[in-house]
């Protein structure tokens, strides 16, 4: 026997089967609308030429002004109209270690040699300290552009890549190394130093810069259980505090509350590292502001550097990188991407490329890049540093030609009465020869000040060094 079926029964069983139907085809659509679906697209960006041959210890870029030390004077660069503008020349310092910038109004300088006949050595002597290049080269400075004047901020060794001009606080937050690593405040309104904390218990410094609320943060590694990076923070009242354990390799960003953590999301630790410290590990963004992590859809093999260009959308620079562009593989490459709600974001890889179209051909210095208004600075080791942009028009910076350089160089060594020149084309450096004896400092100003009024001043893509000689003999005196 069969069943007998109601009408309502048979409604039912209609109405099943048309929903059924109805959901196929909202699951066909789906699938069609996922496999033809238009590709996230991305702006290629651009690298100028600075035409910078000075090293990334005395660069600096914040904003649309790029700013430098070439041994001659301090200046900056407006990229946008390529205007020059002179901040403090006039005088023989020694051979800079680290460059900090505080913007127009001055710098944090450490040195490594060539202290002799210098305004550094002046500077000792007026404090009753002796100019021992073993200890004198742990010394940190602070040199006001305004005012010319140099001022001893301390005698033990600052961090590489470790101090931070905070331009709301009107100074630098820097650590200092060794034995007992601190924290310090140096005002430069003021000029007063403030020891914030004593005692970090931490090793491995890097990243200083803002976070939170928080005074300054930095990236460490506790000096009791070494091994993953930690993220730590001090309060407004110069408390250490610890803000969050990256279980991996942690990177800032260029924006303050953000930072890049490299876990394996599966087991929550960090995966095996090979000789360089990385495996291919899953990169996630960190949120200080609300603690939140989340992923960015990109996997990590060597350190990166990671800029965003609004709140969603961002690049990344990463030395081992590279694409294939126009049939030739191998070409270096930048990744870029846009997160998409609480999904993980979208990327892509795009091949770098110079102004005028072609390939780059350097090699990547990730650790060093800065960023600035929608632009980076970065640096590679074969050729010179380059401004990263995503605007096409051009911003190669302006330099003097060769003959006209040295024209001028040539004009000033006459006007201030010094000896002599040496140039090397290898390294772009002019070295100013005077015979060290009574009044060469004032030689050495007249000859400054003459070339940074020039018309068209060898500033851009030149270095310059002094070196002084025994006026008889013709030997040299000077290191």
């Amino acid at each position: 026997m069969y069943p007998d079926y109601t009408t309502d029964d048979q409604k039912r069983v209609k109405k099943m089967f048309w929903l059924a139907g109805i959901v196929l085809v909202m699951i066909f659509v789906a699938l069609l609308a996922l496999t033809f679906r238009p590709k996230e697209k991305f702006e290629q960006a651009w690298l100028h030429n600075t035409n910078f041959t000075s090293g990334q210890s005395t660069l600096y870029l914040n904003g649309s002004t790029l700013y430098s030390y070439n041994g001659l004077a301090f200046f900056s660069v407006n990229t946008q109209n390529r205007t020059i503008r002179t901040l403090s020349t006039g005088y023989k310092l020694p051979t800079p270690d680290k460059v900090y910038w505080a913007n127009d109004k001055g710098a944090l300088l450490t040195f490594k040699w060539s202290f002799y006949d210098s305004r550094i050595q002046t500077e000792l002597q007026k404090r009753g300290l002796p100019l021992d290049p073993n200890t004198t080269e742990k010394y940190t400075w602070y040199l006001d552009f305004a005012t010319n004047k140099f001022k001893l901020v301390t005698t033990k060794p600052v961090g590489t890549d470790l101090a931070y001009f905070s331009a709301k606080d009107n100074g630098f937050y820097y650590i200092v190394t060794g034995d007992a690593p601190a924290l310090h405040f140096y005002n430069i309104g003021t000029l007063t130093d403030s020891n914030l904390v004593a005692k970090l218990n931490t090793t491995d410094m890097t990243s200083l810069s803002v976070c939170g609320n928080k005074k300054i943060c930095f990236i460490a590694r506790d000096i009791s259980v070494p091994g993953n990076q930690r993220l730590y923070g001090v309060d407004q009242n110069n408390i250490l505090v610890h803000l969050y354990n990256s279980r991996g390799h942690l990177f800032a960003t260029n924006q303050p509350n953000r930072y890049v953590t490299l876990v394996n999301s599966a087991s929550n630790q960090a995966t095996s590292e090979d000789d360089t410290g990385y495996s291919n590990e899953p990169a996630s963004l960190y949120n200080v502001a609300d603690g939140s992590t989340r992923k960015l859809g990109f996997t990590v093999s060597a350190p990166i550097s990671l800029h965003f260009r609004t709140d969603d959308e961002f690049y990344v620079f990463n030395d081992s990188l590279t694409t294939s562009y126009n049939g030739k593989d191998g070409v270096p490459a930048y990744q870029v991407g846009r997160l998409k709600g609480t999904l993980d974001a979208k990327t892509a890889i795009l091949p770098l490329l110079t102004s005028d179209g072609k390939p780059f051909t350097g090699k990547l210095i990730t650790t060093t890049s800065q960023s600035g208004n929608n632009q980076s600075l970065i640096f590679s080791t074969d050729q010179g540093p380059y401004l990263f942009s995503f605007d096409h028009t051009d911003k190669n910076l302006p330099t003097a030609d060769p003959i006209s350089a040295s024209k001028t160089v040539d004009s000033c060594i006459k006007n201030a009465g010094l000896s002599d020149k040496d140039y090397y084309s290898d390294t772009s450096l002019y070295r100013i020869i005077f015979n060290d004896e009574p009044g060469f400092e004032k030689k050495i100003t007249a000859f400054s000040t003459c070339l940074v009024d020039a018309s068209n001043p060898p500033l851009i893509g030149y270095n310059y060094s002094f070196l002084g000689t025994d006026s008889k003999s013709g030997k040299i005196v000077t290191d």
